[in-house]
């Protein structure tokens, strides 16, 4: 199990490694660098392993450890060199109050890396296709295109479920899948850091940065899940971060192609990665054409664009390949899309975006919240529920629900729009960079509303956002505000962090009821956190089928349902057991199906319309909506 850390470790080294071949780089540069560096060696590594069917713990193994190798070897010749390797330090002249802000963050850090490691992975999407297709890519030792009756573990964008694929094999098990998202929040917090300096701020603004964010109640649920929304803003983050350093740079030609594989990544592992990024691209477009001359600009922006579809070449040609189109299943696209677009759909889509980190602990306030929504909306004669511009109807305004998907931010929102009034009323005291970083990050948010329809699950979708805004708003507080009153507002958003932070509803680490917490439940148990229904019939026909030693299993689901905890009940993926899902091969990924694949047994949802037998399997299992039929003899 160990062995999953490999690329852990390889990427501390690497950061030792360019620390002191590069001693003038700060160490957070020597960090964000590092990360995208080592992303962009896992998903090139996968995909060229992918061509041979060698994605193999062996082939991982020996590539991670040759990796490993070359920099501690690169390391002992440079201190070989100059008797000397560069460590980091501390600064001691710290005042009082950053110190404090620096314990809690680093509370947080610790109690959300505990929650990852001994908690399951059990979001309902995990279930149903981040997991279940890293399973499926373990078990045909590549990131190939494979049968499955839940078209989105073949189409969405896999990025961050590539990540996790290294570890996943490495460790034989999915121990360390959900501290993908935990590094990301740990990157982000050097990024805003980083950021917030560039724009001006100094240490307690800077620190002030990094507790705005590692205080995000969605942050918090994500950086313990295998989602793919952390993981999406950090490579935002960190695409923005190089940005600024292009224009009129010294370092131009890398800062570029840092920041064009960071937004190769973001892009890979989101697609709503695009409108938070294009922002500043423009931005950079038009610094760039007042600095450079033309054709330079056009080169480096060919040269951008290139480094960002190579990263995804892999993902689009497969989904060009099962669905003949790049971005996959040809309606996502358009269900996921506003069907009008004018100001009125604009201002109806940016308040229900912002209501979803509206809710409040007093039911009352929540109630009026609603009704001023819907007065809005009657004078703006659009409905709340408008389909042409809400994927699902809109309920009511969530009371700071402690979940992963519904958590809100309300704090950090609250946050953003005074420190945005505040700093247009004390515009003389913010400098031009500030503003333009600003209305770049509030122009994607702007961009996001305008494109896609409102969510009610939706606030994870703002993690960019959110991410992208700390750093302003660790300038705007240093500068504008009092000693006292920063720290009456970062005691609030350490308070405010508390609740999900221990008693996050699928992964509490303190439990008030007879839930239990990912100290006292079982890891198979954690796993049907989000699907009680799915815990006995799944438990009931894995024992059934084992008790047969049958080792080729068909699945007939449904499209929407948790897959994964099948595999980690049957122990697979392993070479004595197939898992194959039994489609027409009129399905998109119909083609794909194992040859010569013949069946033991088939676990099948909602075949009502089958009777005692199924393709000479005899029915031994009928409950929960659930049918397995299983060969007696096997």
């Amino acid at each position: 199990m160990l062995l999953g850390l490999l690329p852990a470790i390889s990427l501390i080294a690497l950061i030792f490694l360019i620390a002191n071949l590069r001693p003038r780089w700060s160490w957070r540069k020597c960090i964000t660098r590092s990360t995208i560096l080592i992303g962009v060696f896992a998903i090139v590594s996968l995909e060229i392993l992918s061509l041979f069917c060698a994605v193999t713990r062996e082939a991982l193994l020996l590539t991670w450890s040759a990796l490993l190798a070359l920099f501690i070897g690169s390391l002992v010749r440079q201190f070989r060199l100059k008797k000397t390797v560069r460590l980091p330090g501390f600064d001691p002249l710290l005042t009082w109050s950053d110190r404090v802000m620096l314990i809690s963050i680093g509370l947080i850090i610790f109690l959300t890396a505990i929650t990852a490691y001994f908690s399951a992975p059990n979001t309902y999407d995990s279930l149903t296709y981040h997991m279940s297709r890293v399973a499926h890519w373990a078990q045909i030792d590549g990131v190939r295109p494979y049968a499955s009756g839940i078209l989105r573990q073949n189409y969405m964008s896999p990025g961050s479920e590539m990540l996790i694929l290294h570890t996943y094999i490495l460790a034989q098990g999915d121990q360390y899948a959900n501290l993908m998202q935990w590094f990301a929040m740990v990157v982000s917090l050097v990024g805003v850091s980083q950021v917030a300096k560039d724009l001006g701020a100094k240490k307690t603004g800077q620190i002030f940065a990094m507790l705005f964010t590692v205080t995000l109640p969605m942050g918090i649920a994500q950086a313990s899940s295998t989602m793919t929304d952390y993981v999406t803003a950090a490579w935002v983050l960190l695409a923005v971060l190089e940005a600024p350093h292009f224009i009129g740079s010294g370092s131009s030609n890398s800062s570029l192609l840092f920041s064009s594989a960071a937004a190769g990544l973001a892009l890979l592992s989101k697609p709503t990665a695009i409108v938070f990024l294009l922002p500043f691209a423009l931005w950079v477009m038009y610094k760039s054409l007042r600095t450079l001359p033309w054709r330079k600009c056009v080169l480096y922006g060919l040269l951008a664009i290139l480094i960002i579809l190579l990263l995804n070449l892999g993902y689009f040609t497969r989904n060009w390949l099962v669905f003949n189109n790049i971005f996959g299943g040809g309606s996502q696209v358009q269900v996921f899309t506003n069907e009008i677009f004018n100001l009125k759909v604009l201002f109806s889509n940016l308040l229900r975006n912002a209501s979803l980190h509206a809710g409040t602990r007093w039911p009352w306030l929540n109630d009026q919240l609603y009704l001023l929504l819907a007065k809005i909306h009657w004078k703006l004669d659009l409905g709340l529920t408008d389909t042409r511009t809400s994927l699902e109807p809109f309920f009511t305004i969530w009371p700071y629900p402690l979940s992963e998907t519904r958590a809100a931010n309300t704090i950090q929102a609250v946050l953003i729009l005074l420190t945005i009034f505040a700093a247009i009323a004390k515009s003389k005291q913010i400098n031009r960079n500030t503003f333009s970083y600003t209305a770049a990050v509030s122009l994607g948010f702007i961009l996001f509303s305008l494109l896609f329809k409102y969510y009610a699950l939706g606030s994870r979708y703002h993690m960019p956002f959110f991410i992208l805004a700390a750093p302003f708003v660790g300038v705007i507080v240093e500068r504008l505000l009092r000693p006292w009153l920063r720290i009456i507002i970062s005691g609030i958003l350490i308070i405010g962090a508390i609740p999900i932070l221990f008693q996050l509803d699928t992964r509490s680490i303190l439990s008030t009821d007879e839930t239990g917490t990912i100290f006292s439940l079982r890891r198979l148990d954690q796993y049907f956190a989000e699907a009680p229904n799915l815990d006995e019939p799944y438990i009931l026909m894995t024992s059934a089928i084992e008790e047969k030693g049958c080792k080729d299993i068909g699945l007939m689901l449904s499209g929407d349902t948790g897959e994964y905890p099948l595999w980690v009940l049957l122990d697979a993926p392993n070479e004595d057991l197939k898992i194959d899902w039994i489609i027409s091969k009129n399905d998109p990924s119909g083609k794909y199906r194992i040859e010569g694949f013949e069946p033991c047994a088939v676990i099948c949802e909602g075949c009502g319309s089958y009777d005692e037998m199924y393709n000479g399997l005899p029915l031994v299992f009928d409950a929960y909506g659930f049918r397995l039929y299983l060969a007696l003899g096997s």
